[in-house]
């Protein structure tokens, strides 16, 4: 392992500063094969890369104390304009790495990731499937009292300034790939493919529908659903190509970026009351409106006045 890779495990960085006087942190490396084992599909298949910055290097269970240094000292959270360097968001997104993932969009760290094997953001295609992965019924219990709203990595992404459009750009939902293939390129062959979770699927494809504009699903991924919830994401699904859609994910945008997105500050808008209703997804009905407000909106208490 390299000098600087260690030193990105310590809590302090007073040893990686001591290496910075002496070597490039700025350095563009190969993967190493450990690396893209953990990796697996992200890199063999979705976004084939070979290089990586040291952000990619920062695992999971070290303090992010050592990447924060290298991004004040011009490491970039980006990857440079080439298919061949991956992305350091990309890397945190598949590994869960939260901490990670949450300092690079603090630092900058473009939510609009694309490559031509991919259809559309493929920062919001990891995005949308690691929270399908989430057991989201024992987060909300253990979030009963201060209920997280930073849990959606989508809803992160959104606030970050992400687009979601482009994943409802492609009509079939395998595209030609192998449907045995754990490697899926757009969101309805990944979607084909977690039927498996549709107790997270229609909540975490609710809340992607509700940022985006025009999200329409194909008729044989809707046929998938029980009655009930293929009838809310229809509904869903028109109101997305309306303009006063495309208002609502301005405002609720900028009171998500304020960390004023709740109730309370809803009341405080001098509009109808209808609109606050609007506002707060009404068309989701509970109790898929309540489930998935307990995880994008902020505590009265916490809210930025």
């Amino acid at each position: 392992m390299h000098p600087l890779v260690k030193a990105l495990k310590h809590p302090e960085t007073t040893i990686l500063r001591l290496l910075h006087e002496h070597l490039t942190i700025t350095r563009i490396s190969n993967l190493p094969a450990y690396l893209m084992l953990e990796l697996g599909h992200l890199t063999s298949t979705l976004v084939p890369a070979r290089t990586c910055s040291l952000l990619c290097l920062v695992d999971s269970d070290w303090p992010v104390a050592g990447a924060e240094y290298l991004l004040k000292h011009g490491v970039s959270p980006n990857s440079m304009d080439t298919d061949d360097e991956l992305a350091p968001l990309l890397v945190a997104l598949w590994t869960n790495n939260v901490p990670l993932f949450q300092l690079l969009l603090r630092h900058g760290s473009s939510p609009n990731v694309y490559h031509k094997n991919v259809t559309g953001n493929v920062a919001m295609l990891l995005a949308f499937q690691k929270d399908l992965e989430r057991d989201l019924t024992a987060m909300i219990v253990r979030n009963s009292r201060q209920p997280n709203f930073q849990i959606f990595y989508i809803w992160q992404l959104f606030l970050a300034g992400a687009e979601s459009h482009s994943l409802f750009d492609l009509s079939d939902p395998i595209n030609g790939e192998n449907s045995g293939s754990p490697a899926i390129t757009n969101l309805f062959g990944l979607m084909f493919h977690m039927f498996h979770r549709k107790e997270n699927l229609v909540p975490v494809l609710a809340l992607l529908m509700c940022i985006s504009d025009h999200a329409s699903l194909p008729r044989h991924i809707l046929a998938q659903f029980e009655p009930s919830q293929r009838k809310v994401l229809q509904n869903i699904s028109i109101k997305t190509n309306l303009l006063s859609h495309r208002c609502r994910r301005v405002v609720v945008h900028k009171l998500g970026k304020e960390n004023r997105y709740c109730r309370s500050a809803m009341e405080h808008l001098k509009i109808p009351h209808v609109l606050h209703d609007y506002l707060m997804f009404s068309e989701l009905e509970p109790p898929l409106q309540e489930m998935i407000l307990k995880f994008i909106t902020v505590s009265s208490d916490d809210q930025v006045h």
